[in-house]
């Protein structure tokens, strides 16, 4: 029986960075699709919009962007995919707040490995047996470490 397809949002720091951060969210987009996860890399919904590098958004188009991305991580992802210094970003921090309201694995950059996937899987496992749908996400990841 095969897994169902796992899609990964990729949260992360753009206002502020040198390119908007686009590569390292490229960078997680490769691993990611590396493993055999689909993926919603905000950078590519962003990339031909022209924002200067370090002014702040106007605040109508940020809503705009956080509106588009909430939705997409309600819609399409099971999982969340944390870049370095997200904590610093108003923005992960919203949708890192979905995330936990959905009860969403989330994995922070470098953590994307089996040990820690098992390790996430047996807290759930022990602290919220009824989270079915959790459980079925982070063993579908597990599994496509695996392969």
């Amino acid at each position: 029986m095969s897994q169902p397809e796992i899609c990964f949002y990729i949260a992360g720091p753009m206002t502020g960075y040198p390119e908007h951060n686009f590569p390292a969210f490229d960078a997680a987009q490769a691993l990611l699709e590396q493993h055999g996860f689909a993926c919603v890399n905000p950078a590519n919904l962003e990339r031909n919009i022209p924002v200067p590098e370090h002014e702040p958004w106007d605040r109508t188009f940020a809503k705009h962007c956080i509106r588009r991305d909430l939705i997409a991580i309600i819609d399409q992802c099971q999982a969340m995919y944390l870049l370095r210094g997200w904590k610093q970003s108003l923005g992960a921090q919203v949708e890192t707040s979905l995330a936990r309201y959905s009860n969403m694995p989330m994995i922070e950059e470098g953590q994307l490995t089996r040990e820690y996937v098992q390790y996430m899987l047996n807290k759930v496992l022990t602290q919220h047996p009824e989270d079915i749908a959790q459980q079925a996400v982070l063993e579908g990841i597990y599994f496509k470490l695996l392969s």
